[in-house]
């Protein structure tokens, strides 16, 4: 009798430690992903915009990418040919900020190619932006504004992927993500170009930046 009470009290005391070691594990796996959670609202990109019904976003024109099997449509007068490649180096901006250079290779073949890199501190936090992008000409999409249709510019179409980098100085954390980058524009006769640069996770939000090229 003895003995069967010893093993009961043996038996609960390995049930209050059990108990006791599962409640720990529990809050450990709550306390993880708060933080994490929080790492992510906190260095999410600043600015970001939730997508408006029937907005046109550049992801709905993925369509316009030719694959490998196929050519380009190369442009004709009006529109800017392209007897030889053309190169673009700008600034790309953000409500009136810096965020980078963006460099653009346009071949005589339609193709494009080009890359982003931004390194900017706000407040605490320093960011840290590298993309790749890839593309081509598109004869088929016109121009238009509240000046009416613009027939002379050759649309630019590229997608890619970027990462952005973030430390905050204030509370030492930081991250590493990414997500897909498009680069989209305009090419005028007279060699000068205008365009946006939209990032996005996961197509439910955009960032979207602005660049122009004297």
């Amino acid at each position: 009798m003895q003995s069967l009470d010893w093993n009961r009290t043996d038996f609960a005391g390995r049930m209050r430690r059990g108990s006791v070691l599962l409640a720990m594990l529990m809050a450990i796996v709550i306390l993880m992903a708060l933080y994490f959670l929080d790492i992510r609202t906190i260095f999410r990109p600043a600015g970001r915009t939730v997508n408006k019904p029937g907005e046109v976003l550049p992801w709905l024109e993925e369509d316009r990418l030719i694959g490998p099997t196929k050519f380009v449509q190369l442009p004709q007068p009006p529109k800017p040919t392209l007897e030889k490649a053309r190169s673009i180096a700008t600034t790309v901006t953000r409500d009136g900020q810096e965020r980078g250079q963006i460099k653009m290779e346009i071949g005589a073949d339609g193709m494009i190619t080009g890359s982003w890199d931004c390194e900017f501190t706000q407040d605490t936090r320093q960011a840290t932006f590298a993309a790749t992008f890839a593309g081509n000409v598109d004869i088929t999409k016109t121009f238009q504004d509240a000046q009416g249709e613009q027939p002379s510019y050759l649309y630019l179409y590229t997608m890619g992927h970027y990462t952005e980098t973030i430390y905050d100085r204030k509370t030492t954390q930081g991250g590493v993500h990414g997500g897909q980058v498009y680069v989209t524009g305009w090419l005028r006769p007279d060699g000068s170009a205008m365009g946006t640069l939209t990032i996005t996770t996961d197509k439910k939000w955009h960032a979207e930046y602005q660049w122009k090229s004297p």
